[in-house]
């Protein structure tokens, strides 16, 4: 496990807090992120949020495409706690904002 994933994932979850309650889907998480990660590694940052029990993830029909789902995700309460300094993880690094 490298920093950079720990950062990756930290980054993530506080932009699902900015998010918070609406949440979003994976389609628009990898659009924020592509241009400095991997899309597999911004895939497995947010499997690994959901895991550990910060981030709920939903799948619903796509809208235009039956056979396809759309993955969508939201932070909750553990999450939360996690951006706000109650709680750590040595698996998620938080970066304060401004820095």
């Amino acid at each position: 496990m490298a920093v950079r994933d720990n950062v990756l994932r930290g980054k993530i979850l506080t932009f699902l807090r900015d998010l918070f309650p609406q949440g979003t889907d994976r389609i628009t998480v990898i659009g924020i992120y592509y241009e400095y990660y991997r899309q597999e590694d911004i895939v497995d940052a947010l499997e690994y949020l959901v895991s550990k029990g910060y981030v709920d993830k939903r799948e619903v029909p796509h809208p235009a495409r039956k056979l396809e789902k759309l993955a969508t995700y939201t932070i909750n309460a553990r999450g939360i706690d996690l951006c706000d300094g109650t709680t750590t993880d040595p698996g998620i690094t938080i970066v304060p904002e401004g820095d």
